[in-house]
């Protein structure tokens, strides 16, 4: 058997990433010899010989299944020739769906943004993305949107004259009260506040 890997250049999920440079660097490692010698066990003889007969069958799938077959051969001869621990320590496709949740609201923190429509532009449930970013964030989707929505108003705070109404607009608020709450709940002081604290030091 001789195998070769192919360069990627399409992006993949970040735990496919890490996988994807632990078998590059473990081939580097046995790619000095060029070739191994070893048994075959009846393992890999099986699989072998379903690998011969998969496309055969013309069954539903048989693409996939012998893809799938390939893999699992490939991934045991690699273990047995080079028998190293994987350092990737769990799934990580839960933060990637959070993440790119969160890059979807920072690149629409200006318009009317629900759960239900980053969900939806997810394929991913309400429920799910919630829970997401309370395990990622620390805080449910709603509050993490406020929050990403305050860090944006601070710096019109600061370098500009607009009232705390224009500001709220700018950032997707629905109005100067609700800044105003947002602020006092996180930094402790009114955007007002804030604005002469720090304009005072600058």
């Amino acid at each position: 058997m001789i195998f070769d890997i192919v360069a990627k250049t399409t992006p993949a999920p970040l735990e496919l990433e890490l996988e994807y440079g632990e078998i590059i660097e473990t081939m580097a490692h046995i790619d000095k010899e060029k070739y191994r010698r070893g048994c075959c066990h009846n393992s890999q003889h099986d699989l072998l010989l379903r690998i011969h007969q998969e496309p055969g069958k013309r069954q539903l799938g048989w693409l996939s299944q012998t893809s799938a077959l390939y893999c699992e051969f490939f991934f045991n001869l690699l273990r047995e020739v080079a028998p190293v621990t994987s350092q990737i320590k769990s799934p990580l496709g839960y933060k990637n769906i959070a993440l790119t949740a969160s890059k979807y609201i920072h690149a629409n923190y200006t318009e009317d943004l629900n759960i239900d429509m980053v969900a939806q532009a997810l394929n991913v449930t309400p429920r799910h993305l919630n829970r997401l970013f309370r395990d990622l964030f620390g805080a449910p989707f709603a509050r993490t949107v406020n929050n990403i929505r305050m860090e944006y108003a601070k710096p019109y705070l600061l370098t500009t004259g607009e009232s705390i109404e224009r500001i709220a607009g700018r950032v997707g608020l629905p109005s100067g009260k609700v800044l105003t709450k947002l602020f006092k709940e996180r930094e402790g002081i009114s955007p007002a506040q804030y604005r002469a604290l720090h304009q005072n030091k600058s």
